[in-house]
């Protein structure tokens, strides 16, 4: 105890002394046998070699390609950073997995390291035990699932969030992208954004270009390994400064754009339905087999296939439709409700993300045609169809609920019934997926409600005759319940008015058909997705 001052007495402990007591270490001290044996066991540690080199020292890279400098702030100070690097592990597994994106967990540990860098240091930088998986993955789930991604764990490549687009096309929520990324994301917390993907591949084979090749008796392939193999097959076939250049291709960021061919499957639907005309007498001059059809079962084929190339400014699309059917009528006479082929080219501005207005100009030759002439009321056989339009207008981007909307001038000639023919013509299609929580089919998809609205009208001309419609006007509802990935189930109810030119047909008249059908819709990027 002791007293402070002049104020009241307080209990404290207090330092009284310090020992300091060394004992002497001889040869009868017992032995630490814990400590004998690490010091043993350091003793025998010998450095491990470093393996063969792999990556080239980053001023090396910088000297000969400056902009890799401009990265981040450390990069600027002449070393690889981890977001470089996780990055370029992103984008060797999208050029080499054939995807359009790549989306993989950021790394845990990333040790700084300078020089060149051999197989021991390289693998201080691939702490993750993830393994490859690609898969068809819809634009709205990999928007959701990078907006979810708010603590920054993800590292991507091929896709900007912030222009969103991918390799530089605008990113639309319901086109199929493919992608690579771990079976980490694919089947852990994150797997409900994957819940709708397709075309799903764990197993590969390698390519002779170091390439992903998916293959039922391949083998599942570790992200870590992936990047040892293509650092050590870039090594094995460059040397000097041809390594350092194409280590640098792979580092590099993004191309802005990348061009695109796309096949598109615009719903070959095979299909039963039931016909009924409306109003259709003095109508029997038109070359039209909806307008001439009769109140009878139908059973037939209809589609269209288009075929797109899009490039940095421009794009061109080619399309080629088709329907027929063949109906009996008492069991006797045999007619058509649907006989169309045609050809189209468009010509349009590329839907790049950054372009700021939504409506592009296009203009657009189509050509109308007919398996068989049509046959009138009297048994006689109209002239075949073989009619020439020319459309200039304006098209907007697509959109989650309007996809397709079009209005622009028209001109016609139909060289079987010679008649030029101005006016106008306008298209409306909306796509709305009913059902947010249910979910159809094996590959998962949602009831899917479409309308489309196309109208054409052309002017009165000199040579009008009873041949010649003004106005036609095609409105389809259609219900689509999933049944295979693609395939579904389709029920349409199709009503089709129009009204010609002159006394004998200006009332108007209508075919109504409800239809039941398997069909296919699909778009396909051949360069990055499997057909299967």
């Amino acid at each position: 105890p002791g007293v402070a001052g002049g104020g009241p007495e307080r209990s404290r402990w207090h330092l009284a002394a310090v020992a300091h007591d060394l004992t002497a270490v001889t040869d009868r001290t017992p032995p630490d046998t814990a400590l004998v044996r690490r010091i043993a066991s350091q003793a025998a540690v010998t450095r491990r070699p470093r393996g063969e080199l792999m990556f080239p020292a980053f001023v090396d890279l910088a000297d000969r390609h400056p902009a890799l400098r401009t990265y981040d702030a450390v990069t600027a100070q002449g070393r690889v950073s981890k977001g470089m690097w996780e990055d370029f592990m992103a984008r060797l597994l999208r050029v080499r997995g054939r995807a359009e994106v790549a989306v993989i967990r950021r790394l845990d540990q990333f040790p700084p390291l300078i020089g060149k860098l051999h197989e021991n240091e390289i693998g201080a930088w691939l702490w993750t035990e993830d393994r490859v998986v690609l898969v068809d993955m819809l634009g709205g789930d990999l928007r959701a699932l990078l907006r979810a991604d708010t603590r920054g764990e993800l590292a991507t490549s091929g896709i900007a969030m912030a222009r969103g687009s991918i390799l530089g096309h605008r990113i639309d929520d319901q086109t199929y992208y493919r992608v690579a990324t771990s079976d980490v994301l694919f089947d852990g917390a994150r797997s409900n954004f994957f819940a709708r993907g397709r075309r799903v591949r764990r197993l590969f084979t390698t390519g002779p270009d170091g390439g992903l090749m998916p293959a039922p008796d391949g083998r599942p392939v570790a992200l870590k390994n992936f990047v040892f193999d293509e650092l050590r097959r870039v090594r094995a076939s460059a040397r000097g400064d041809e390594h350092i250049d194409r280590i640098a291709a792979l580092i590099a960021p993004d191309p802005a754009y990348v061009n695109l061919f796309s096949f598109t499957f615009e719903r070959p639907t095979l299909w039963v339905s039931l016909s009924q005309a409306y109003a259709n007498d003095g109508y029997g001059s038109v070359p039209e087999s909806r307008v001439l059809a009769k109140d009878t079962w139908v059973a037939g084929l209809s589609g269209r296939f288009v075929l797109s190339h899009e490039r940095r400014s421009s794009a061109t699309d080619l399309g080629l439709g088709f329907a027929y059917a063949r109906q009996g009528v008492d069991g006797a006479a045999v007619t058509e409700s649907a006989d169309d082929l045609k050809a189209d080219l468009t010509l349009r501005p590329s839907m790049l993300a950054e372009t700021g207005s939504r409506w592009r100009p296009f203009i657009r030759g189509l050509l109308d045609s007919e398996f068989t002439p049509t046959e009138a009321i009297d048994g006689t056989t109209n002239p075949r169809q073989v009619a020439a339009r020319a459309i200039a207008g304006y098209l907007a981007l697509p959109g989650p609920t309007w996809r397709r909307l079009e209005i622009g001038l028209a001109a016609e000639n139909d060289f079987g019934r010679p008649n030029l023919q101005f006016g106008f013509q306008a298209r409306a299609d909306l796509e709305k997926r009913l059902g947010a929580g249910a979910r159809f089919g094996s590959g998962g998809g949602q009831v899917t409600y479409r309308m489309r609205n196309d109208l054409t009208y052309f002017l009165p001309s000199g040579r009008d005759t009873e041949a010649n419609l003004a106005l036609r006007y095609n409105l389809i509802h259609e219900l689509l319940i999933p049944l295979v990935d693609e395939l579904s189930l389709s029920v349409v109810g199709d009503f089709f008015v129009y009204q010609g030119k002159v006394a004998a047909t200006r009332s108007p008249g209508m075919n109504v058909q409800l239809r039941v059908g398997l069909t296919y819709d699909r778009l396909w990027k051949p360069r990055y997705q499997p057909f299967f």
